[in-house]
């Protein structure tokens, strides 16, 4: 069994105080960012991974390990409509809580065919 730590308790504390507490509330009150008090839920993550399959911009969607759950691969035109799609499309899908963003300034190696080992 694994033991619990300070911030598991505090986390714990404060959801059985207000079961309906926001994930935005509880981070807020522990100090920490929202993903990691963010809890799995699967009818979300399967309802996000639906959703992800109609957004044409989507070129693809990777389930992760780390600190976020996916990383999306997204075309736009411009940083402004970047802006504007993550506001009224990313922002809106199940379960999204935050959203961090990388570019990619340059391609230095395209994909290619796989390696025939």
């Amino acid at each position: 069994m694994t033991s619990l730590d300070k911030i598991d308790r505090e986390i714990l504390a404060l959801i059985q105080r207000d079961g309906r507490i926001s994930n935005a509330t509880l981070a807020e009150r522990i100090g920490l960012s929202e993903t990691p008090c963010a809890t799995h839920d699967l009818a979300i993550s399967n309802q996000f991974e639906r959703e992800v399959q109609g957004v044409p911009r989507i070129l693809a969607c990777h389930n992760i390990s780390g600190s976020a759950d996916y990383l999306l691969e997204i075309v736009s035109s411009d940083l402004a409509d970047y802006g504007l799609f993550v506001r009224d499309v990313l922002r809106s899908l199940p379960g999204v809580t935050s959203v961090e963003s990388m570019l990619s300034l340059r391609d230095v190696k395209g994909r290619g065919a796989l390696p025939i080992l």
